[in-house]
Parts: C-alpha cells; structure tokens; sequence
C-alpha cells in the first residue's frame, strides 16, 4: 500500500516537472543528441553557476550555524560558538562531493 501511494505521488509530480520545464529539456535533449551545441553560452555562464554554487552553499552554512548555534545555546555548551561554526559548515562537505 506503501509503495502504490508512493507511486501515486511521485509520478504526477514528476509529469509536472517535465511539462513545466520541457523547454529546457528538449534543449538538453537536442545538445546531447548533436543537433547543436551551445559551448559558447555554457562557457560564458559556467563562472556564474560556480559563483551561485559556491554563495548558496555559503548561505546555507552560516544558515545552519545560527540554527546550531541556538541549539547548542540551550543545551548549555560552554563552547557553543565554535562548536556551531564548526558543524554548520562540516554539514556541507557531502554536497561539495
């Protein structure tokens, strides 16, 4: 029963995706294929998609060590501030992999 809802969900989401985003995968589609390559504009975009990788995964850490922060604040930590900073940003080496 578990795996009938699961289906259930994740299919019509999935759907949606590709039709809400079916330009962008035709595109793809097409660069794979051969019809076209777009190396230029992937060239010329490449340094902003690192940069907004890089800002985002910043943001994220020093998200999470406030959030630890406030935790380890109320358990009594005597080092709560290194130890926030320390897990917040140790959090995000799996997705730098």
């Amino acid at each position: 029963l578990y795996d009938i809802a699961t289906v259930a969900i994740f299919v019509p989401l999935l759907l949606m995706y590709f039709l809400f985003d079916r330009n962008n995968l035709l595109e793809s589609f097409n660069a794979i294929a051969g019809k076209y390559s777009y190396l230029p504009k992937l060239n010329s975009e490449l340094p902003k998609i690192i940069r907004a990788f890089i800002v985002g995964n910043f943001a994220v850490g020093i998200i999470l060590s406030f959030a630890h922060g406030a935790i380890f604040t109320l358990l009594g930590l005597e080092n709560w501030l290194e130890l926030a900073v320390i897990s917040g940003f140790l959090n995000l080496i799996p997705l730098l992999g």
